[in-house]
């Protein structure tokens, strides 16, 4: 069974839309430390600790920095403070990932809206540039559909009357294991809950002694890097991290610091060192639902305040600011938000041996760059059902 049996496929679609006028209120900051990644994983952990989450930093940062490219002013700070104003570390495209980006306008702004802005866009995120009545949202379900390989038919089921221009990057993910999980391997364990009750789940079982593999201890927490097969040298790599202590201790305090450690601390599986692994299967299906409240935490305000926000590389004529839109989604891990008018309201030789089966998070990132594509929470693995492998 070669199909990677943990989380794939996976996808993320970051959009930006308009649909309502945003509604100031009272944020509650929060003391978050490293770079955008990890303030990003602590925001969202800090509102699903205990719950198996699926994000994409990755995408977010893709998809903030195709807005940043057209605000000007504080807003543009604000956006540059979080995810700095350099140029983003492209991942590679390759038979195992697929990254999508389009800005879709409204044919009635196709004038108005900066040729300076899409040809940017079209020149440093290959973006494609759309025009549409945007009477329905036909032409963005049909373009997330053939870009996702039809893992998604539709996230919207309408568009506001109001609506300028959409901004869409989306990822998805379909691999295989460079070493797979054989399916007869898979036996029934224990996996013992955050409050001590313990379930029966499918854990799956190899042992690996090739390059590409490795086993970690930074002293806070021990892990796991399988390599996805590729065929090429742009591949990607699945970490599995098992924290000594509590999963939201180790993220509030210790994850970016934790992130430098793992690289600095791995073992190959080379000569005589082996790598024993068990680790469950697990789905995750997560919508994060307060996506702006969580990027207004990390102090971009000004974007959704309809007097503050400045979008002026994008157009003189209307004002804009971004808002939220939760309906219509379609999947495994979607965020919303917009455009609208301001009008609108090495070690010794030996086994190293790893077993999860306790709550863990996981990373999937680029090899070489270490962009962090997904990162997720498992908290709960599927339940082991007889004849696994049928």
């Amino acid at each position: 069974m070669k199909k990677l049996l943990v989380i794939i496929p996976i996808v993320i679609i970051s959009l930006i839309l308009i649909i309502m006028l945003f509604k100031k209120d009272n944020l509650k900051k929060e003391d978050v430390q490293g770079n955008f990644d990890t303030q990003f994983i602590q925001q969202v952990h800090s509102r699903y600790a205990n719950t198996n989450y699926l994000i994409s930093p990755y995408s977010v940062k893709v998809a903030l920095s195709m807005l940043r490219d057209g605000a000007s002013g504080k807003t543009r700070k604000q956006i540059d403070d979080l995810i700095g104003n350099e140029a983003f570390q492209k991942v590679k495209i390759n038979d195992q990932l697929s990254v999508a980006n389009a800005i879709f306008i409204k044919t009635y702004y196709q004038n108005k809206v900066k040729k300076d802005y899409t040809d940017f866009l079209k020149n440093n995120y290959e973006a494609e540039i759309l025009y549409d009545d945007m009477e329905t949202p036909e032409v963005i379900n049909r373009w997330v559909n053939d870009k996702t390989d039809g893992m998604i038919d539709k996230i919207l089921d309408s568009v506001s009357k109001d609506f300028v221009l959409g901004l869409i990057n989306a990822l998805s993910l379909d691999a295989k294991w460079q070493s797979v999980f054989e399916c007869y391997n898979t036996k029934k364990e224990v996996f013992t809950k955050n409050d001590g009750s313990t379930l029966d789940v499918a854990m799956m079982h190899n042992f690996f002694n090739e390059r590409g593999h490795y086993y970690f201890d930074t002293g806070l927490a021990k892990g796991v890097i399988l390599p996805y097969e590729a065929k090429d040298e742009n591949s990607l790599e699945f970490v599995a991290i098992l924290p000594n202590g509590d999963i939201g201790s180790y993220v509030s305090k210790s994850i970016f610091d934790e992130i430098t450690k793992i690289d600095d601390n791995k073992i190959e599986m080379i000569s005589e060192n082996k790598l024993n692994v068990y680790l469950p299967r697990f789905t995750n299906a997560f919508d994060l639902v307060d996506f702006m409240e969580v990027l207004k935490s990390l102090k971009i305000t000004d974007a959704f305040d309809s007097l503050l926000a400045d979008f002026s590389n994008i157009m003189d004529s209307e004002r804009l600011y971004v808002d939220l839109n939760e309906s219509g989604t379609r999947a495994s891990a979607v965020t919303y938000f917009g455009l609208d008018k301001a009008s609108m309201a090495l070690a010794p030789e030996k086994i190293f041996e790893i077993k999860f089966n306790k709550p863990f998070i996981y990373m999937i990132r680029d090899k070489k760059n270490k962009e962090i594509l997904f990162f997720g929470t498992v908290y709960e693995p599927n339940l082991w059902k007889e004849n696994t492998c049928s």
